[in-house]
């Protein structure tokens, strides 16, 4: 017993300093493994458990996006209308017939057609003849599109065509669309036939023509607007005339259907022939006349241009 005393005074020490090393090495593992714990758990995800009750609610903080604070007000949605611009005019074998402005620009139409063909109705964004796009419609042309290339279509001639009732129709394929809006048509070229000077007289209006039809209409004018298939609405008021089935083709290829009612021209109302003649020399003595027209619940204006020819 005396011996193991001994040994353990000689070697206290030692012990003492084994003894305060390993502590100082568990405290130092302790103080680690804490530590990451906090961390792992500060960092990790919230985690519903699986065995969590159904009913048992998440509070969840609410975030906030500074877009949607709308510190400078409100950014209203604004209508782009197509503007003008200098283009080069197509090469293309097209001509404009027919130009439909609505409201709203881009749902206005165009009547275009290949030379000497019948016109179709087209949109803006379909494609025509001639592997081009319908890129946007004016007053007095269209934009066209093809490629990255933007060509402008005008009109193909300078004068106006007025054709009678041997001429061909100037149909769309598309009449299923609604016209709305404000209208600048544009008669006539519906065929390569009605150009050509060799046809017989019949086929165009010439200016003693219509010297003629204005003194008819001057003298009797119900039975003038009765051979054109156009009837008053209403006796001694002006409530506008109605388009018959009979009417010519120059009245249907000017933009108006049978059935349509014709309620102004000129802002000027309209219905009743006697008082209507005077009106009748202002819109032949004009370049265009502007008709309000009525086609089952919707109301339109129609720009037409009065024929010129025979006037040198």
């Amino acid at each position: 017993m005396d011996n193991v005393l001994q040994l353990f005074n000689e070697h206290s020490r030692k012990i003492a300093t084994a003894t305060s090393v390993l502590l100082i090495v568990l405290m130092s593992l302790t103080i680690a493994n804490t530590a990451l714990f906090f961390m792992e758990t500060m960092n990790s995800p919230d985690i519903i458990p699986d065995s969590a009750p159904a009913g048992t609610s998440v509070i969840t903080q609410p975030s906030f996006k500074v877009s949607s604070l709308e510190l400078f007000g409100r950014l209203e949605s604004v209508d782009i209308v197509p503007q003008t611009i200098d283009a080069p005019e197509t090469k293309l074998n097209l001509e404009l017939q027919g130009i439909f402005i609505t409201e709203d620009a881009k749902f206005s139409t165009a009547i275009v057609a290949k030379k000497g063909k019948i016109g179709e109705l087209f949109a803006i964004g379909d494609k025509l003849p001639g592997n081009a796009i319908l890129a946007a419609v004016f007053e007095d042309h269209v934009l066209i599109r093809r490629g990255t290339k933007m060509e402008k279509l005008l009109y193909s001639d300078s004068k106006f065509q007025f054709v009678s009732d041997e001429a061909p129709e100037n149909k769309s394929t598309r009449s299923g669309r609604a016209i709305s809006g404000t209208t600048q048509s544009r008669p006539g070229n519906a065929g390569s036939n009605v150009r050509n000077k060799n046809k017989p007289n019949n086929q165009t209006i010439d200016n003693n023509t219509l010297t003629q039809y204005q003194e008819k209409f001057r003298n009797d004018p119900h039975g003038t607007l009765s051979e054109a298939g156009i009837t008053p609405v209403s006796i001694d008021e002006a409530n506008g005339y109605q388009v018959g089935t009979d009417a010519p083709a120059a009245i249907k290829q000017a933009g108006l259907q049978p059935g349509d009612m014709i309620l102004s021209i000129n802002g000027r109302p309209v219905g009743v022939a006697s008082s209507d003649t005077a009106l009748m020399a202002q819109v032949m003595a004009s370049s265009r006349v502007r008709v309000e027209v009525k086609r089952g619940p919707r109301r339109f204006f129609l720009t037409v241009p009065v024929p010129k020819y025979g006037r040198q």
